[in-house]
């Protein structure tokens, strides 16, 4: 039993599964990260070798995740990376290339984020700094998605 319970922890220490990548809570994905769509139909995690985003979609009769898709940013020009940040809008990698982008220039939080139907985003919200407590009308909202090849 001691066994067991420190390899749980050595595996949590290692690892985080997370919800979402944001600039408010984790803003960093490494390799050893698994991002959780909210209902756990489909998580992602970092390829290294070409710094793609591998979605797995969990087949309920098998009771595993399975792979469903690789997911890559238009902007990012290819290669290696072993982890992404996320900053103001933008996703980096650890080499120091932007992997996505939003248009705007200052947000209040971005994220990288999982849908239940697999699809991943990058979004960010910026609030009107001259009155941030009022409507929506001061609040503005821009996304961009990663697109998805299918895995053969």
């Amino acid at each position: 039993m001691k066994t067991l319970i420190c390899l749980i922890l050595i595996l949590a220490i290692q690892s985080a599964v997370i919800k979402r990548l944001s600039d408010r809570e984790y803003s960093k994905l490494t390799t050893e990260d698994t991002i959780l769509s909210t209902l756990g139909k489909f998580r992602l995690y970092l390829r290294p070798n070409n710094c793609s985003l591998r979605i797995e979609k969990f087949n309920y009769n098998a009771a595993i995740y399975e792979p469903y898709e690789d997911c890559v940013s238009n902007n990012y020009e290819g290669g290696p990376c072993n982890s992404l940040t996320i900053k103001n809008g933008k996703i980096v990698t650890d080499t120091g290339k932007t992997y996505s982008q939003l248009n705007g220039t200052s947000y209040t939080e971005s994220a990288l984020i999982l849908s239940d139907e697999g699809e991943v985003t990058l979004q960010a919200i910026s609030i009107n700094p001259n009155n941030p407590y009022s409507d929506n009308e001061h609040l503005t909202a821009d996304s961009v998605v990663l697109k998805g090849n299918p895995v053969a």
